[in-house]
C-alpha cells in the first residue's frame, strides 16, 4: 500500500484489525523485516509497518530532515495520514528507534505500549565499525559502492548466522541508491550527543507507558549494557539469537509480545 506524506510516497504493510501496531524496521531493512510476526499477530492488532522514507518503496524528499525532532514528525505525519486517532502498540528496531522512540517522547499520550528490539538510543553508545565507516565522509561512500550481493549476504550470515537467507537477500535487493544515500545521512545526524537529553526524556516516558525490551545477546553491533539504557527492568535476553530477533526468531518474539500485552491490559 501507498500514502502520501508531506508529498513522499510511503510504502507500508496494513493488515488485520484492533488496537493498532506500528512496526518501525531498521537498517538495511524494510517493512518485510516484521512480515513473519506480523503474520501471527494479524488475527487480534491492526498491523502497520511503513518503509521508512529512504528505503524500500518509500519516497525520500532531499530536504527532509534527519534531526531526532525530524525523525519524530515525519511518525507523526505518517501515524495521521492513516487517520490512527487510538494510541498505537509502538515496536521498534535498530535505527528505526530513532524514529519511533523520538515520537514516543514528543508524543506519548499516542503509545499505548512500547517493545524495543535490539537498538541503542543514549549518549553514552558508540558506534560500530560499519556505523562508523558510513559516518564518514567519502570512506563511507566508497564502502557502500563497493558493495556486492555476495560480500553482503556473507558478512550478514557470518554475524548473524540464524538470519535466513532469503531474509539478508531480500533486504541487499531493496537497497538502491535512494537507500544508500538516506543511509550516510541517517547515521551522519546520528551522534551520540544528539541524545543527550532525548535518552532522559524516553526513561520518563517509559515510566508512564509499559515498555519491554527483547534483546538477542549475540549482537555483534550493540552491547548488552544499552539494553539496560531504556529506563525499564522487563528485559528478555534470548541467549540463541542475535541482532535481527524479528527474523530470527519471530515467533519467539510474538509469544513474548502476546504475554506482555495480555498483562498490561490486564493493569
Amino acid at each position: 500500500m501507498k500514502q502520501s506524506v508531506n508529498g513522499q510516497q510511503i510504502e507500508y504493510i496494513r493488515r488485520g484489525s484492533g488496537e493498532p501496531m506500528l512496526f518501525i524496521h531498521g537498517n538495511p531493512d524494510t517493512s518485510h523485516l516484521w512480515e513473519d510476526m506480523i503474520d501471527q499477530l494479524d488475527d487480534n492488532y491492526l498491523c502497520i509497518a511503513p518503509d521508512l522514507p529512504g528505503y524500500g518503496g518509500s519516497d525520500i524528499q532531499s530536504s527532509f530532515d534527519f534531526s531526532l525532532a525530524g525523525l519524530a514528525q515525519f511518525i507523526d505525519d505518517f501515524v495521521t495520514a492513516l487517520n490512527l486517532e487510538e494510541p498505537v502498540h509502538l515496536v521498534v528496531h535498530d535505527v528505526g528507534a530513532f524514529f519511533g522512540l523520538s515520537w514516543a517522547v514528543e508524543h506519548s499520550a499516542k503509545v499505548r505500549s512500547i517493545t524495543i528490539f535490539n537498538t541503542a538510543y543514549n549518549r553514552n553508545y558508540r558506534w560500530h565499525k560499519l556505523g562508523k565507516i558510513w559516518r564518514t565522509p567519502l570512506i563511507g561512500e566508497l564502502s557502500l559502492a563497493l558493495m556486492d550481493e555476495r560480500k553482503f549476504v556473507g558478512g550478514i550470515r557470518r554475524m548473524a548466522p540464524k538470519l535466513p537467507k532469503a531474509s539478508i537477500v531480500k533486504s541487499y535487493r531493496s537497497i538502491s541508491k535512494k537507500t544508500k544515500r538516506t543511509i550516510l545521512k541517517l547515521y551522519r545526524a546520528a551522534s551520540p550527543s544528539v541524545f543527550k537529553g532525548w535518552d532522559k526524556r524516553l526513561q520518563s516516558v517509559v515510566k508512564d507507558v509499559p515498555t519491554q525490551v527483547i534483546w538477542g545477546r549475540h549482537d555483534p553491533f550493540i552491547g548488552k549494557e544499552i539494553s539496560e539504557t531504556f529506563g525499564t527492568d522487563r528485559i528478555t535476553y534470548l541467549e540463541d539469537y542475535g541482532h535481527w530477533v524479528p527474523a530470527e526468531a519471530p515467533e519467539k518474539a510474538v509469544e513474548l509480545m502476546r504475554s506482555f500485552l495480555t498483562v498490561n491490559k490486564a493493569h
